[in-house]
């Protein structure tokens, strides 16, 4: 089996003694009988973001804002025929990132195929859920408090809570 990425087309593909099939950008992992579908990345519902790559490299690293562009923090992706992933779990927000085939050499990062919005060589994710400013510091059971904070989206956009009242 062999994968590839039909740059015209913007597809990724894999092609099978007896067959070819595409599957388009913006999509995610998914089967479909015998086909498999590249997608990524992927947002779970507890904030959990699976990265997808497809690279012949044996090694691809995941490097992004969420852990300050620190290469020594950098995720080593599992590699399963040559589609490399790797789970992070990430609280709401935007954030950056890009991966990496040398982690000793800055210059062999390259923003992710998947993923439309860039940055030059940086992707960008926004993890959509709720960003609380302000807790208080104890709640009694049965009662009403109120909370600060906002709701940020997957497009980036923010809905402030400001007075919501919470039992």
């Amino acid at each position: 089996m062999q994968t590839f990425y039909h740059k015209g087309r913007n597809y990724f593909g894999k092609k099978t003694k007896s067959t070819s099939y595409f599957s388009p950008l913006h999509t995610v992992m998914a089967k479909e009988g015998d086909r498999q579908l590249l997608l990524g990345p992927v947002i779970d519902k507890d904030g959990n973001v699976t990265f997808k790559a497809i690279h012949e490299k044996e090694q691809l690293y995941l490097l992004g804002s969420f852990h300050e562009w620190n290469v020594e923090k950098a995720i080593e992706m599992e590699n399963k025929d040559g589609i490399h992933t790797t789970k992070v779990a990430l609280n709401p927000g935007t954030y950056e990132y890009s991966f990496l085939t040398d982690i000793t050499n800055a210059s062999t990062s390259f923003a992710a195929p998947l993923n439309p919005a860039k940055d030059g060589e940086k992707s960008i994710l926004h993890v959509p859920g709720i960003i609380l400013e302000r807790l208080p510091e104890a709640v009694e059971a049965n009662s009403k408090s109120i909370l600060e904070g906002e709701f940020f989206n997957e497009n980036a956009k923010t809905n402030s809570l400001k007075g919501a009242k919470w039992t």
